[in-house]
């Protein structure tokens, strides 16, 4: 699926190889200048709202675009049109679907937790060094910061990972 300025970018190569074709053949010589214009005017044209295709969506549909955006994961959608809308009335603008997609996009991210204390929030990949089992309660019981058994695997520098590594599996 092509985005949108994929699209734009086509349709003004495609303008500007006709207007080429079209001042080459009438014996003319193309100026640079001249692409200039052509991508001023067709962005005129794509920018107009029934070329938008939020603009032809239903309301739950724009939602569900909205929910199923992958820079929105961890946005509260319903919650932040809420404010949206709230601050709206509260200022006397409209509610447009583009205020809305700006408000959402500078909306703050919440991170959930599962109740044990792990985020929902993939860790990184590790590195190559396998995770050991117990590693944490080590830590624990051997480090002058027992805070870093609290850290995911993946988030440690490689040099504490081998180490602590090395020394559980020297345990068992």
């Amino acid at each position: 699926m092509k985005s949108r300025a994929d699209e734009f970018g086509h349709e003004c190569m495609q303008a500007i190889l006709a207007a080429k074709r079209e001042v080459e053949d009438a014996g003319s010589k193309f100026m640079a200048s001249s692409i200039a214009v052509i991508v001023a005017e067709k962005f005129k044209q794509y920018t107009k709202r029934e070329n938008n295709p939020i603009s032809k969506m239903t309301d739950e549909e724009f939602i569900e675009f909205l929910e199923s955006a992958e820079h929105l994961r961890g946005v509260d959608i319903q919650r932040e049109i809420g404010k949206c809308q709230f601050w709206c009335k509260v200022n006397r603008k409209e509610a447009t679907r583009m205020r809305i997609i700006n408000w959402l996009n500078k909306a703050e991210r919440t991170v959930s937790f599962d109740g044990t204390g792990k985020s929902s929030v993939k860790p990184k990949e590790s590195r190559g060094i396998p995770e050991p089992a117990g590693w944490q309660q080590w830590v624990r019981d051997n480090s002058t910061d027992p805070s870093h058994a609290d850290r995911q695997w993946a988030s440690m520098p490689i040099e504490n990972q081998r180490y602590i590594y090395e020394q559980v599996t020297k345990q068992k």
